[in-house]
């Protein structure tokens, strides 16, 4: 699932959540790049679950970052 740049999008009316057949969808909006009209959008299916799931993954992944951040400065502050 990839809602990239859905809080973006949102803010400038290309893009919203949708109820769909008993879930949700992102619907992103899309134009024709030969006269700018307005064609079909795009449209992603959205699960909760999911989106909590890769939330979580990229938490961690923050998580890991930041304990490597904070070894190397502990390491450049050893060497001055």
């Amino acid at each position: 699932m990839n809602i990239k740049d859905y809080k973006d999008k949102k803010s400038k009316g290309l893009a919203e959540i949708v109820e769909a057949g008993g879930g949700y969808a992102c619907t992103v909006k899309k134009y024709n790049v030969d006269d700018g009209s307005e064609v079909a959008p795009e449209t992603i299916s959205v699960d909760v679950k999911l989106l909590n799931k890769e939330k979580a993954a990229l938490q961690s992944q923050v998580e890991d970052c930041d304990a490597a951040i904070e070894d190397i400065s502990a390491l450049e502050k050893k060497k001055s």
